[in-house]
């Protein structure tokens, strides 16, 4: 199952033609784009940064936010690119890729308050199908280990 949630692209694309059924209850999906190389995602942050509050930028197959950074109008893009590439293969080794990239839109994240400060987190839903049925079998709550410090 990891080499599909790995990909947050995935995770977009999904919601994306859930869309119809999504939209009435408050669920807009983002706007996500794929990179398929350093040019491309170079290109792709380039082309897309001023069209949208900013972008997050999100390696294949990332854990614990290694490589996932944020692209503000007013960053490099070489630089947060580098930066995210760095991130990556210091927790991952030079080894493995980190394409294909994500780049979504970036908006403005709830907080989780853990020991009186302000974390980022997910909330997984786990799924499994029983004959024409996804029926919800678990879920898990991850925070952030460290506190947010906003900046982005």
């Amino acid at each position: 199952i990891f080499p599909v949630t790995g990909d947050k692209y995935n995770t977009y694309e999904a919601v994306e033609k859930a869309r119809d059924l999504l939209v009435p209850h408050g669920v807009y999906p983002l706007r996500f784009w794929r990179a398929w190389n350093h040019q491309d995602l170079e290109q792709t942050c380039e082309a897309k940064r001023f069209e949208v509050d900013g972008l997050i930028i999100k390696p294949f197959q990332g854990s614990g936010g290694a490589g996932v950074l944020p692209l503000m109008k007013d960053t490099s893009v070489g630089e947060v690119v580098e930066g995210s590439l760095n991130e990556f293969h210091t927790k991952y080794g030079q080894r493995v890729s980190p394409f294909p990239y994500t780049v979504c839109e970036k908006i403005q994240p709830w907080k989780a308050t853990w020991r009186g400060q302000p974390h980022n987190f997910d909330i997984r839903i786990y799924v499994a199908r029983q004959e024409d049925s996804l029926i919800p079998v678990g879920c898990l709550f991850r925070i952030a280990p460290k506190p947010d410090t906003g900046t982005y």
